[in-house]
């Protein structure tokens, strides 16, 4: 699923796909941010933006490339820069926890692809979906014993 949503962005980025007037990305990208952030889940940081251009460990990654990657970041709009950042933090660390049970915390992602559907992005199966919206077969069900 991520590499789909990276390349639709990317896309979205280069300008093959144009964001519509009527998808106000700024707004609902701070909502789904903010969510997340409340939630106990990730901040936005440059490591985001490494990792969607390919650098996922920027210890490791060279300064002339991680310097070319925040001028490219710099000289994009808003909403792009904000699309970009939410690829990483809208995510959370696990689709499900410990017991096999769906992770409340996906509903930052199911936000942000709510909002990337505006835009055009479809899910290439109904799997992809199920998994996102905790009805996929793999999710566990929750017992009184558990809690």
């Amino acid at each position: 699923m991520r590499r789909e949503r990276n390349d639709f962005i990317k896309e979205l980025v280069s300008g093959k796909i144009t964001i519509p007037k009527e998808v106000d990305v700024k707004e609902t990208g701070w909502k789904i941010m903010i969510n997340r952030i409340t939630d106990g889940g990730s901040v936005a940081h440059m490591n985001a933006v490494y990792g969607f251009y390919g650098i996922e460990n920027a210890y490791e990654a060279k300064e002339e490339e991680k310097e070319r990657i925040e001028k490219e970041f710099a000289e994009i709009s808003q909403e792009k820069q904000m699309l970009i950042l939410l690829t990483r933090t809208a995510e959370p660390y696990e689709a499900a926890d410990y017991y096999g049970h769906y992770e409340k915390g996906m509903k930052c992602l199911r936000d942000f692809y709510r909002l990337l559907q505006q835009m055009g992005f479809s899910f290439r199966s109904l799997e992809e979906l199920k998994i996102l919206n905790g009805t996929h077969e793999l999710y566990t069900q929750e017992t009184e014993d558990e809690h």
